[in-house]
C-alpha cells in the first residue's frame, strides 16, 4: 500500500496493480506467482488464504523502512484509493481455476468496492479471462495484453475484447489495432 500512497502523493492519476487468486478466492495483490521473492514466505500464492498472505511481510525485500507492508487484498485497495486514482488492473490468471470463476471474482470485487467501475481498465494476457470480465463487468474496460513476439494476426483475433494494451508495439500491430477501430494503445506501466 505504501506504494499506492506514495504514487497519490505524487499527483499520479492512476497506477498499475497485479492481481492473484489466494486459496479461497480472495484477489490479492501481488505480481509474482510466488511469495519467495518479494516476502517472507514460500511458495505459490494461489496455495495460501488471503489472511496468511496479509500476515506475510511483503515491503523488507525493498527495505527495512517497509517491513509492515503486508500482501494486500484488492478490496482495500480499491477503498483506500479508488476514490483518488484510476485502476489498471492485470489479472494473473496462472491457477487450476477456470477463467470465469477468477474474473468472477475481481469483478465482484471492483463492482462491490470501486466507487466507479467504469474507471477500472482490467487486462490480462490471457484472452478467456478477460471474455468473462467484459460480460460480467461491461462498464469496466478490457484491454487484452500481448507477449513482446505478438503478431497482428493475434490482435486482430482479439479485437473483440476492447482496446488492446499491447506490451511491444510495432507497425503492423498498431496499424491492425487501429483498422479494428480503436483509437489509442496504451501500456499499462504507469
Amino acid at each position: 500500500l505504501a506504494a499506492f500512497a506514495a504514487a497519490l502523493r505524487a499527483g499520479a492519476d492512476g497506477i498499475e496493480l497485479d492481481v492473484r487468486l489466494s486459496r479461497d478466492g480472495v484477489p490479492v495483490v501481488i505480481h509474482d506467482a510466488t511469495l519467495d521473492r518479494t516476502t517472507d514466505g514460500r511458495g505459490p500464492v494461489s496455495d495460501a488464504t488471503a489472511a496468511e498472505l496479509s500476515a506475510r511481510d511483503a515491503g523488507s525485500w525493498f527495505g527495512p523502512e517497509f517491513r509492515s507492508e503486508r500482501v494486500p487484498v484488492l478490496s482495500d485497495v480499491l477503498q483506500l484509493f479508488g476514490r483518488d486514482l484510476e485502476f489498471r488492473v492485470e489479472i494473473k490468471h496462472d491457477t487450476f481455476r477456470g477463467a470465469r470463476f477468477t474474473a468472477q471474482q475481481v469483478t465482484d470485487v471492483i463492482r462491490r468496492y470501486h466507487p466507479d467501475p467504469a474507471a477500472v481498465w482490467i487486462s490480462s494476457f490471457n484472452p478467456g479471462v478477460l471474455a468473462w470480465c467484459r460480460r460480467l463487468a461491461p462498464e469496466a474496460g478490457t484491454a487484452r495484453l500481448f507477449s513482446p513476439t505478438a503478431s497482428h494476426r493475434a490482435a486482430r483475433w482479439h479485437r473483440g475484447l476492447g482496446w488492446m494494451g499491447v506490451r511491444a508495439v510495432d507497425v503492423p500491430v498498431a496499424a491492425t489495432v487501429f483498422r479494428a477501430g480503436r483509437d489509442r494503445i496504451w501500456e499499462s506501466r504507469l
